[in-house]
């Protein structure tokens, strides 16, 4: 059906957000009706049962799509018949997201984590970063021996955070850090991996460490702070893993491995 055939198209406005709610009656309106005019409309709707309304950008969906062109072209650039009633979804419009600040670092930052007061950052330049919440800089760290990759947050109990920390220098760093003092500690130095690490999770009892790295393996390590060096798993468990290890890898034509552990979550622990 071309354009200029159809002049007017039967409407119902509905919305799920009932303090903007109208009658639900079918109305007719322009086929060249565009998100403007609708936007007119149903804030005069609203207005008739509101004196002190103040006017609502709002957005369309018809059939699930957002409204962008006319709403004859959009019928028909979605084949929705124009016979019938044709039901109109309108919700709040948001503006886009803005940023409040720019915490700027010397080089990439490739890891943030947050809790209540403070932003932990790991960066390219070897370091990690401590941040107020409210975007000041508080403490830089010289970390690691390469790009950090990789931070997670053990815990924060009053003025202590204990944070781990993975890096291209293929060694897991668990740190605490003394918030009210502003000074840090390196309490373990996990080694073990021979790539670089790409990630670090801790589980839900914060005493266990997983890591993985560009050597494929998935590594398991101690929050236990006796250790100054942590080894993550004995031969038997290395033997074990590298057989299975067969069945996770991609390889290229010369048998070399070029699967990465990428990310790390920990779901459970029985």
């Amino acid at each position: 059906m071309e354009e200029q055939q159809v002049k007017e198209l039967q409407v119902r406005l509905a919305t799920k957000q009932k303090q903007y709610s109208v009658p639900e009656t079918p109305l007719s309106v322009p086929s060249s009706i565009e998100v403007r005019d609708l936007n007119s409309l149903v804030n005069g709707l609203i207005q008739e049962s509101t004196s002190d309304w103040n006017a609502v950008d709002f957005d369309f969906l018809v059939n699930g799509e957002f409204l962008r062109l006319s709403l004859l072209e959009h019928l028909i650039n979605y084949s929705i018949p124009t016979e019938a009633v044709v039901d109109i979804e309108y919700v709040e419009r948001f503006p886009p997201p803005e940023p409040q600040d720019s915490l700027n670092h010397d080089d990439w930052v490739s890891a943030v984590v947050c809790s209540d007061k403070w932003i932990f950052s790991g960066c390219y330049d070897n370091t990690l970063q401590l941040w107020g919440i409210d975007g000041s800089h508080t403490m830089t760290i010289p970390a690691h021996a390469g790009p950090v990759k990789a931070i997670a947050l053990i815990d924060v109990i009053d003025n202590t955070a204990t944070l781990v920390s993975g890096s291209h220098d293929q060694t897991v760093m668990q740190w605490k850090i003394d918030l009210e003092k502003l000074s840090v500690d390196c309490v373990t130095i996990g080694k073990g991996h021979e790539r670089s690490v790409e990630c670090v999770s801790v589980d839900p009892t914060r005493t266990l460490i997983a890591s993985g790295s560009w050597d494929t393996y998935l590594k398991i390590w101690t929050t236990n702070l006796d250790a100054s060096v942590t080894e993550p798993i004995d031969p038997k468990e290395r033997k074990r893993l590298k057989k299975r290890r067969r069945g996770f890898a991609n390889e290229d034509t010369s048998g070399n491995i070029i699967r990465s552990q990428r990310s790390c979550f920990w779901l459970c622990l029985d």
